[in-house]
């Protein structure tokens, strides 16, 4: 699942009217699924590790600002947050099938560059009612490092005036490498979550240099925040290769 928030809005198809927002929060039938096929690949097809999931508000509005490598990414959050999550993701996964796949689970379809409001409104309307709204803010798969973000998540933290979560996400790129369409098992995945933010309740509105100053912030945080968790995975990756290579010699 790939998703983005571009530039300060993003045109929609009007999937995005099909839910309201109490049903985005709440969670749909769909969305309930959706947590139990996310547990099976967060728990049966990956070496979990979960990392600060105290620092998630259990009630009230949550943005999730999420790095972004893999295709896995979203699913595997389904797994970990017991919450409804609900995410902006591209337009072009809302066709047939599975675009249908993606109403049913209350997602929000965006298409980047073109300047409209209406997905970034049911965004603020499910943060509104109390639910998660998750982004990947750098708008496309990277290769781990955060170097730039999207407007469009100053533009939420903003107007929604709601805790802003930073998860960083490692490992899920060795999970589904980009241009296969088969996953690995067994991969060693670290989901962590930082410490709630705020970007503060800006004078005036959300100013475009508002909106800039905020989208810096989370990517300067969500940066260092991805930095430390991959520091920390890459240890305890190497720790447990190092147990696993001597248990192999004791059995020889």
């Amino acid at each position: 699942m790939t998703g983005a928030v571009g530039g300060v809005a993003a045109s929609t198809t009007g999937l995005s009217g099909r839910r309201t927002a109490r049903e985005r929060a709440e969670g749909t039938a769909g969305a309930t699924l959706a947590r139990h096929a996310g547990s099976l690949l967060a728990h049966g097809l990956t070496r979990l590790t979960v990392r600060g999931l105290d620092q998630l508000p259990q009630v009230g509005g949550v943005l999730l600002a999420i790095n972004h490598t893999s295709l896995v990414d979203g699913p595997l959050l389904y797994g970990v947050v017991s919450r409804p999550i609900v995410f902006l993701v591209k337009q072009e996964a809302f066709r047939g099938p599975v675009g249908w796949v993606m109403d049913s689970l209350g997602q929000i379809p965006v298409r980047r560059g073109v300047p409209e409001r209406e997905p970034l409104n049911a965004a603020l309307a499910t943060l509104a009612a109390g639910g998660i709204v998750g982004v990947f803010p750098e708008g496309t798969r990277t290769a781990g490092t955060v170097q730039q973000v999207q407007r469009g998540v100053g533009y939420l933290a903003l107007r929604a005036r709601c805790p802003v979560v930073p998860v960083a996400c490692v490992g899920t790129e060795r999970v589904l490498r980009r241009g296969h369409r088969l996953p690995r098992p067994g991969q060693p995945v670290t989901v962590a979550f930082g410490s709630p933010m705020s970007v503060g309740t800006p004078s005036g509105g959300a100013s475009r240099s508002a909106i800039t100053d905020a989208a810096d912030r989370v990517r300067d945080v969500l940066g260092a925040h991805v930095e430390t968790t991959r520091a920390i995975h890459a240890t305890t990756t190497s720790r447990s290769g190092v147990r696993g290579a001597a248990n192999r010699k004791e059995v020889r």
